[in-house]
């Protein structure tokens, strides 16, 4: 249980930085450009664990997505 709760809380700062690099970045954006963003500002971080956290955070509404120049590109969805 304990381990649970630490990869928990490891995957809730990983979204964390991703939403506030959003908010940064503004308007729409690749999960590569993302990527490079995260990566240029100290964010250890691997191109699938942004692709998995961008996928969930559409999934839950999070983030919203459209297609562009054969890229999808992401948002922060506002309320």
């Amino acid at each position: 249980m304990y381990r649970h709760k630490n990869i928990q809380v490891r995957i809730e700062k990983t979204r964390s930085k991703i939403v506030e690099a959003m908010k940064e970045m503004t308007g729409y954006t690749s999960a590569e450009d993302l990527y490079i963003y995260l990566r240029t500002h100290d964010v250890a971080i691997g191109t699938s664990t942004v692709y998995n956290h961008l996928k969930q955070m559409v999934e839950n509404g999070t983030v919203m997505v459209r297609a562009a120049d054969r890229k999808m590109l992401y948002c922060l969805a506002t309320v």
